[in-house]
């Protein structure tokens, strides 16, 4: 079954062969092959991260990363390599990992909420929210960094700073995917 699936893939980019350009096709085919490629090497580099073996992982994720390189699909694998690195001790490029995935998809609560356990697990979040702030006086336009620096108040039960932090986000994003889980947690929404 799994072979009829990428007949159908090839053979629809054979008939793209013939209705569009040569070029086009050839970029189609090989944008196919690396997406494929890398998604077999980040499966293994998972089974490598549930046996403990983080050098190997980080390897394979490496090398996955490198085949479609800032994709908003390669933003799991940054999610990964964080994982990786945190098990071999790179505090530091573990949260560049995690912040890679977020700026590749910036709407996906999910980085956001491993980027704000990480920092709970290593007991940085003072750290985190003098970082995060001291981004945002830089680029304050930045609607989902203002999302992340709530999750910190919100970690650390600071309720005025996380409304504060919510309601600049909602200012910037008045569409947030992430309107309903802010209103269940804060009074921001109230009066709108």
């Amino acid at each position: 079954m799994k072979h009829n699936g990428f007949i159908q893939v090839l053979l629809g980019l054979m008939l793209a062969c013939f209705t569009t350009s040569p070029a086009k096709a050839y970029t189609q085919l090989n944008a196919h092959y690396y997406v494929s490629n890398a998604s077999v090497i980040a499966n293994q580099a998972e089974l490598a991260l549930s046996d403990g073996q983080f050098e190997k992982a980080r390897l394979l994720l490496t090398d996955a990363i490198r085949y479609c390189p800032n994709q908003p699909a390669t933003a799991t694998f940054y999610s990964r390599l964080a994982r990786a690195y945190f098990g071999l001790g790179h505090k530091e490029l573990a949260f560049a990992s995690l912040m890679h995935a977020i700026r590749l998809q910036p709407t996906f609560a999910v980085y956001y909420q491993e980027l704000v356990q990480a920092y709970l697990q290593t007991g940085t979040i003072a750290q985190a929210k003098l970082d995060v702030a001291s981004y945002l006086r830089m680029n304050p336009e930045e609607g989902h960094v203002w999302f992340l620096l709530g999750l910190l108040y919100q970690a650390t039960a600071e309720e005025t700073a996380m409304t504060t932090a919510w309601e600049q986000h909602l200012r910037l994003n008045p569409r947030s995917p992430f309107r309903t889980e802010i209103c269940q947690h804060a009074s921001v929404c109230v009066g709108r």
